[in-house]
């Protein structure tokens, strides 16, 4: 078999020819065939508005949300837990200095206090004398 000779140009046959200007013109004829079926295939829509609890900013940023709670929420406690203390402690020695008593005695209430704090819960529970010694003796009473 004759091996053909590339180089020669007069001797290739070229089955394939090209107008002239063809892919100068390509470009902008693809561009424009596309527009034509993306305005032809569905009309434009407006962007939906997604929330931000479901972006992936929030989904990286929420443990580090999580964790700044938890810490305010520790922090809010040690200092509710020293106001009550800095109350308890402002009390006592306003009773020492009205009673004129030791520091020792302080956390002690006296009859009065007592007798005021058990009025003040039967008040608010609503008991009577009645319904009182009923709890104490485990008795019915009638109306």
């Amino acid at each position: 078999m004759k091996k053909p000779d590339l180089n020669n140009t007069s001797a290739r046959q070229e089955p394939f020819r090209v107008p002239l200007g063809y892919f100068e013109q390509l470009p902008s004829q693809v561009m424009a065939a596309i527009d034509r079926q993306v305005e032809q295939a569905e009309p434009k829509r407006e962007a939906k508005k997604v929330p931000f609890y479901k972006t992936e900013l929030y989904a990286k940023i929420k443990p580090y949300l999580y964790m700044a709670a938890m810490f305010g929420g520790i922090w809010f406690g040690i200092w509710v837990y020293k106001y009550q203390q800095k109350i308890v402690a402002e009390r006592a020695q306003n009773r020492t200095a009205d009673n004129g008593q030791s520091s020792k005695d302080t956390y002690e209430l006296t009859a009065q206090e007592m007798e005021d704090y058990i009025d003040d819960a039967c008040d608010y529970m609503m008991l009577d004398s009645r319904d009182i010694m009923a709890y104490v003796t485990d008795e019915e009473y009638g109306n």
